[in-house]
């Protein structure tokens, strides 16, 4: 199939595991429905080379078979299936669908994932990579190789509206810590409790998702959980309240299969070319951006983390783990 059809395909086309649907004619408008930059986002996406694509026997199947990409799916603002034409919507969806036009994948299947699930499902090739407010971490490189960073967040606390007791960490002694299995949240739960908090309790959850209704319920008195997350949270539940405190930095990444270094090599030259054009910002501020409370953030957009800069994600990581030196990013 000639590419340049490719292309067009690759940008008209998504297929939804789970809620499947019609191709849409217009898939900037029904990619983020309600924000009205999202058609000229994609449309100016950017487009790889031959040159560019063929260092990846990936990056060459997926032109030629698909992209299929791990998502959340019910997250606003990040990604969230939408009820009207089953495409998703928010920041990680924009990049999905971006990054698939980038390799000119025929088509671009979205899987919904939760904590327990994306990584499985990458080792098992039943996707070829998740786009999830993954968080790169040096434990996790040791199966995953990921991309990236592609945006920085870190650690931030939740709580009821109506809870007085808790407005800082100092208030964190004898509480219940809602957390998401195999999350950073729960990693600094546990270190919280065994350093500075012996009568604190955790509760943990599947998915990152189901917090948020933990807390309501009255499971537990704080959730440990990503600070973007907990916006795109708040931006649909005016319950909860996010604590004006953030602990690390969480460096988000794109995930595939342990060591295909070449793969990665071509996600961060797209990543850069996005963020160099301004579609990375432009797609953050239609987003996430629009629940930012900080002026300055919401102004001038979040920190680039830069490319290949978490530990995990850096060149040398991949050398001592992988044994193959990262292509130089153009």
């Amino acid at each position: 199939m000639p590419r340049l059809l490719r292309l067009c395909l690759a940008v008209i086309t998504a297929v939804v595991t789970m809620a499947a649907c019609s191709p849409p004619s217009d898939p900037g408008n029904q990619l983020l429905p309600d924000s009205g930059g999202s058609q000229g986002i994609i449309a100016r996406g950017p487009v790889a080379t031959d040159a560019d694509l063929t260092v990846s026997d990936t990056a060459k199947r997926i032109g030629q078979h698909g992209l299929r990409i791990g998502v959340s799916g019910n997250t606003p603002l990040l990604s969230q299936e939408s009820p009207v034409s089953g495409l998703f919507e928010g920041f990680d969806a924009t990049l999905a669908y971006l990054l698939s036009k980038y390799l000119g994948a025929p088509n671009l299947t979205l899987q919904k994932v939760d904590t327990q699930t994306r990584e499985p499902l990458v080792k098992g090739g039943h996707v070829d990579a998740v786009l999830n407010t993954y968080s790169i971490t040096e434990k996790r490189a040791e199966s995953m190789t990921f991309a990236g960073p592609y945006l920085l967040s870190g650690q931030g606390f939740a709580v009821r509206q109506v809870d007085t007791t808790i407005n800082s960490s100092e208030d964190f002694a004898g509480k219940r810590f809602i957390v998401a299995k195999n999350s950073t949240g729960e990693k600094l739960a546990t270190e919280l409790i065994a350093t500075r908090f012996p009568t604190a309790k955790m509760v943990t959850f599947t998915s990152a998702t189901e917090l948020t209704a933990a807390l309501e319920r009255g499971d537990g008195d704080v959730t440990f959980n990503d600070r973007t997350i907990q916006l795109s949270q708040a931006y649909i539940n005016n319950k909860i309240r996010i604590l004006d405190e953030r602990m690390r930095d969480d460096f988000y990444g794109i995930a595939i299969k342990h060591c295909d270094v070449a793969f990665r090599d071509v996600i961060n030259g797209f990543l850069v070319k996005i963020y160099e054009s301004g579609l990375w910002l432009e797609a953050w501020k239609e987003t996430v951006g629009r629940v930012e409370p900080d002026p300055v953030l919401k102004e001038k957009g979040p920190v680039w983390p830069g490319i290949a800069t978490a530990p995990g994600s850096r060149d040398q990581d991949m050398t001592t783990m992988c044994g193959v030196s990262p292509a130089p990013v153009s």
